[in-house]
């Protein structure tokens, strides 16, 4: 049974102007607002969730990022180009998992969507992963510091523990937004709450260590292959 605190949080996330707003959009793209992507991906969850969940789907968020917070991903719409990268110091998505993801003759059919990408929506996780991380970036000597790691955290995890004011977003010298803000309230920021935006970031930390944990785990890309594409 949940507990009363629990069933208020739960309640105090009903509630708030990103759920509703992501359950009223008509359509998942319109959830995007440019460099909110843990925003997104949150609204995008929570739709999925809560607004049209199939049957038998596991959602997990997943983090994107390296010790150097700079990571190289093709096939974006932040890079006029498809073909050249996108140094992003981080990128959030959201993937699909089910005891059938994975059929008998070894196709993946786990989806990722990423509001942020060229690519067909959703995408194959082997065709996400194979189009975005180029193995030319990826080098013996560009490894170390530009592979990237993945923290996989439950949806609904997420959706209860993620906190941001934003504040990441405001140029310190300028006193300026880097990039226009959504213009819902900050997520689950209440008296003593900022932003626990940072700790998903690092990927120093495997947080939990399982997937279960309201951190989640931290993943290389051969680990996050195997895991989603085997």
């Amino acid at each position: 049974m949940m507990s009363e605190h629990a069933d208020h949080a739960l309640a105090a996330i009903h509630e708030s102007e990103a759920a509703l707003t992501a359950i009223s959009c008509s359509t998942e793209n319109e959830l995007r607002v440019p460099c909110y992507c843990e925003e997104n991906v949150w609204r995008l969850a929570y739709r999925r969730i809560y607004g049209r969940r199939e049957t038998g789907e596991r959602l997990y968020v997943v983090f994107v990022s390296n010790e150097e917070r700079c990571c190289p991903m093709f096939s974006q719409l932040a890079q006029d180009d498809p073909d050249e990268p996108c140094f992003w110091d981080y990128h959030v998505l959201l993937i699909g998992s089910s005891s059938s993801a994975v059929e008998a003759n070894g196709a993946d059919k786990c989806p990722v969507w990423d509001v942020d990408s060229r690519l067909p929506y959703p995408t194959p996780v082997s065709v996400y992963l194979t189009t975005v991380f180029r193995e030319e970036c990826f080098r013996e000597e560009y490894r170390t510091r530009l592979a990237p790691r993945f923290r996989v955290i439950r949806a609904e995890h997420y959706l209860q523990y993620f906190f941001s004011d934003r504040k990441h977003m405001i140029d310190p010298e300028k006193g300026e937004w880097r990039a226009t803000p959504p213009d819902y309230e900050c997520i689950g920021v209440t008296s003593g709450k900022q932003s626990n935006l940072d700790d998903y970031i690092d990927m120093t930390s495997a947080g939990g260590g399982d997937e279960e944990a309201s951190m989640g785990i931290v993943y290389s890309l051969d680990e996050f292959r195997g895991r989603f594409c085997s």
